[in-house]
C-alpha cells in the first residue's frame, strides 16, 4: 500500500472533521492527501439547487475550504483536489483500490445511528478495496475521548492487522467486531 489518503467530502459540518483527520493520517504516513467531492452527490439542501453550474460552484467552494483546512494543519503535505461528476460512492469505491486509506465523515448522533445514516458511508464500505475510517463530530463523542470501532470481514486474516495498523498511533480505545 503506497497510494494517498483519500478523504470523501460532501461539504457538511461532518466533512471537517474527515478531512483533519485525513490530514493528520498523510502527514504521519508520509503520503499526499486526495480531497474528493461529488457534485451530483450533495447535501439535500444543495441538491435541490436545479443548476448544475451552482452546484459545481458550490463543490468548489467546499474543496477550497478542505484544502485550507489540510494545509493549516501540515503545511507540508501534498494535496490534490478533485470534483467528480459521478455518484460518491461510485467514484470513492473506484479509487479506494488506488489508495492506502479512505477517509469518510459521518452522520447521525450517537455511535449507531451515526453509522447507519450515512447511505455513501454503508455503499463503500461493502466495495472499498482498501481500510476505510469513518469520523463522526469531535462533539457528538461519548465519553472521554473519541471512540473508535474496528470491522472486519474475517477475523484472523491478513486484512484485519491492515485495517488496525491505520489506527497506530492513535491513543484511543478501539474494538474489534467481527462480522457475522
Amino acid at each position: 500500500m503506497g497510494g494517498s489518503v483519500l478523504v470523501g467530502l460532501d461539504g457538511t459540518g461532518n466533512s471537517e472533521p474527515a478531512v483533519r483527520w485525513g490530514a493528520e493520517e498523510a502527514a504521519v504516513r508520509n503520503l499526499p492527501l486526495h480531497l474528493l467531492h461529488s457534485w451530483v452527490s450533495q447535501p439535500w439542501s444543495v441538491s435541490l439547487v436545479p443548476e448544475d453550474a451552482d452546484r459545481r460552484r458550490y463543490g468548489t467552494e467546499v474543496l477550497r475550504r478542505a484544502e485550507a483546512t489540510a494545509r493549516d494543519l501540515h503545511p507540508g503535505i501534498p494535496v490534490k483536489v478533485e470534483q467528480v461528476a459521478e455518484e460518491a460512492a461510485d467514484a470513492l469505491a473506484e479509487r479506494s483500490g488506488e489508495c492506502t486509506l479512505l477517509v469518510l465523515g459521518s452522520r447521525g448522533h450517537d455511535s449507531i445511528a451515526g453509522f447507519l445514516l450515512g447511505s455513501v458511508s454503508l455503499r463503500v464500505l461493502g466495495r472499498a478495496k482498501c481500510p476505510v475510517v469513518t469520523v463522526r463530530e469531535e462533539e457528538s463523542s461519548v465519553g472521554p475521548g473519541p471512540e473508535i470501532v474496528v470491522g472486519v470481514q474475517e477475523p484472523g486474516t491478513a486484512l484485519g492487522p491492515a485495517v488496525l495498523a491505520v489506527l497506530h498511533h492513535s491513543r484511543c480505545p478501539v474494538a474489534v467486531v467481527p462480522r457475522t
